[in-house]
């Protein structure tokens, strides 16, 4: 039994590897969740610099040590919360395109299914007396291909 276990740790690849990290990437949830790990990862630690920043600013204010030194380190914290602040901010705005792409993919899939032109309706005349009604109409009247076969009766 120990030469299976020994086979089969020998046949497994690091999950640091490359390979890995790539293939997860270039798929649309694999970036979201890369980006997603990273954008937390930056308020973490913006943070974390900003309570330091804090921290050597009322140790300044207290004259507890020399203040050219810690005021230097002081403002190097506050630049670092500043930038990995920025980066969170930024990436929030990276992973709501992510997820708009997604609604483009799931709009294809629901117009592939022949409901399209049913949708496609209601986002044009939303407030329309009948319109489920006329959307009927519309969709049996298709003669394209996108609705053969799929005939839906609302009534």
């Amino acid at each position: 039994m120990k030469k299976w276990i020994q086979a089969g740790l020998e046949k497994k690849q690091s999950p640091l590897s490359i390979k890995h990290w790539i293939a997860t990437v270039l798929t649309l949830d694999g970036r979201d969740k890369f980006t997603k790990v990273l954008q937390y990862s930056c308020r973490l630690l913006g943070w974390y610099f900003a309570a330091l920043a804090l921290a050597a600013r009322s140790s300044v204010a207290g004259g507890s040590s020399v203040g050219g030194g810690m005021l230097q380190q002081q403002q190097f914290y506050q630049a670092l919360s500043t930038r990995f602040t920025s980066l969170y901010k930024s990436l929030v705005t990276s992973r709501k395109a992510f997820r708009m792409g997604r609604s483009v993919i799931e709009w294809d899939k629901i117009r592939s299914m022949g409901w399209g032109h049913y949708l496609g309706y209601f986002l044009s005349h939303p407030l329309e007396e009948g319109a489920v009604k006329d959307a009927n109409n519309e969709i049996e009247d298709c003669g394209d291909g996108v609705g053969e076969g799929n005939r839906h009766s609302f009534k």
